[in-house]
């Protein structure tokens, strides 16, 4: 019994630490754009360099996207990120043009395809990597049901105020 508590406690310790790391590493990224971490429910990075079938969803989304959602348009080419843009035409909406590639260099994003992060608070709580699964456009799906499911949380804390 006691194994398998130090087994949990470990376990926890580790998800909370990976959590903590990234969360700092978003945070410091977020501030270089003079943005808070705290506005986003779900920011989504996407190598603009990467494979058109991976990040053509993740792009669409973000047109119509809410304000909590950030998109962020990593490449090491500016005229790679200006050409997206224009492409998607999202100009008037909530992205971030990364022309120094530094969430590539802090490791938030591979080069090949988006990445997700479900924030809470100012905390995130969960990463998907497209990178890792098959379905690219899925996560839409993800993204969706998170905002209705922190959107009833936070009405649920209103009421009970």
């Amino acid at each position: 019994m006691k194994n398998i508590n130090l087994i949990l406690f470990l376990g926890i310790f580790i998800i909370s630490c990976t959590s903590d790391k990234e969360t700092i590493e978003m945070d410091n990224f977020l501030k270089s754009f003079n943005l808070n971490i705290n506005d986003y429910k779900v920011i989504c990075f996407v190598p603009v360099d990467g494979c058109g079938t991976c990040i053509d969803p993740s792009l669409n989304y973000a047109r119509d996207a809410r304000k909590d959602y950030l998109l962020v348009m990593s490449s090491m080419y500016r005229k790679s990120i200006d050409i997206t843009a224009e492409r998607i035409q999202i100009y008037d909406h909530n992205y971030v043009a990364d022309y120094a590639n530094l969430s590539m260099k802090k490791g938030l994003v591979t080069p090949f395809s988006p990445c997700y992060y479900f924030l809470r608070y100012g905390k995130v709580i969960r990463k998907l990597d497209l990178n890792q699964t098959n379905n690219k456009s899925g996560i839409i799906g993800e993204v969706e049901q998170f905002f209705i499911e922190e959107d009833a949380n936070i009405e649920k804390m209103e009421k009970t105020k």
